[in-house]
């Protein structure tokens, strides 16, 4: 899969496209899709359905994305603008949920069948509003009283979702080239080295699976769920999520307010580099808010 433009380019295009009078109105549209995965002997039965989750969800976001370019082209014709579906696709799985229709194991294959209920001119309204958030973040040079608080409750969407799917790409990439050799002859030693490796790949690729869902329970204003979902991610070491995580204890959303949990959690993502943890964990020993008042430590953090 190619590699993914940066963001920006949907942030310039997307507020002048739906401020468009043309709007293109659609009904909710039923996108089914089932994926058959053929399993490996490090496989067991939560790893396949893990690969073949996340290959099902790929297909269906791919055939949602194609809509919705569709759409925007239909409605930029006018000046040709024109938006990389791909693109589209990676920042839908931050609005829209997968549904298990149904699933089946026997030990070698796992099938899966599932579907996203979407109208797509919703999914188009829902991106502009997520992208819209992530430029005014981008405009503010210097955060500071109330101001900070909006940037913690958005932690730039956009880019943490293509994170996720490069992340999840890669994964994917490396499960099928560590399949590849595992199915050749090697040592008892090799062999588990590559197993464990395999293992850490699904994981990986389960993690980015949690944190995605947890991204349309938020942006659908479900905090109980997101909370839930980030938490599993969160708990495998998923740096986006520990920081999404720690924002949802600092301003109580689908968890009791908790500072000192909110620091604990930012500090595992800061620590990671992720930049927003850096941030919030700065503004924690700023405020002397789950942590004592430590100008210096804020200073190192921001």
């Amino acid at each position: 899969m190619p590699a993914l433009r940066f963001i920006n380019t949907l942030l310039l295009l997307f507020p002048a496209l739906l401020c468009n009078s043309s709007i293109v109105t659609a009904a909710e549209q039923t996108y089914v899709r089932e994926y058959i995965y053929q399993a490996s002997e490090a496989d067991s039965k939560l790893s396949a359905r893990a690969i073949a989750l996340q290959e099902v969800k790929r297909e269906l976001l791919s055939e949602l994305g194609t809509h919705v370019s569709s759409l925007v082209k239909m409605q930029s014709a006018s000046d040709g603008t024109k938006l990389n579906t791909e693109e589209i696709e990676t920042l839908s799985a931050g609005v829209t949920r997968v549904e298990i229709l149904n699933e089946k194991w026997d030990g070698v294959t796992y099938v899966l069948k599932a579907q996203i209920k979407a109208d797509p001119a919703d999914v188009l309204k829902s991106l502009e509003k997520m992208l819209d958030a992530d430029k005014k973040q981008k405009q503010v040079s210097q955060l500071e009283g109330d101001v900070t608080q909006l940037r913690m409750q958005n932690i730039n969407v956009s880019e943490s979702l293509t994170q996720a799917k490069k992340e999840s790409t890669a994964a994917l990439a490396e499960i099928a080239r560590l399949k590849k050799q595992l199915e050749k002859q090697q040592t008892d030693a090799a062999r588990q080295t590559l197993q464990t490796e395999y293992k850490e790949q699904v994981d990986a690729l389960t993690s980015n699976e949690w944190f995605e869902s947890g991204w349309a329970y938020d942006q659908k204003g479900d905090y109980a769920n997101a909370f839930r979902l980030f938490k599993k991610a969160a708990e495998q070491g998923h740096a986006n999520a520990q920081s999404n995580l720690g924002v949802m204890y600092t301003n109580g959303q689908g968890v009791a307010q908790d500072y000192v949990q909110a620091v604990a959690w930012y500090r595992k993502a800061a620590e990671q580099g992720a930049a927003y943890a850096q941030f919030n964990l700065g503004n924690r020993y700023d405020k002397g808010q789950g942590v004592a008042q430590d100008h210096v430590q804020a200073y190192a953090w921001f």
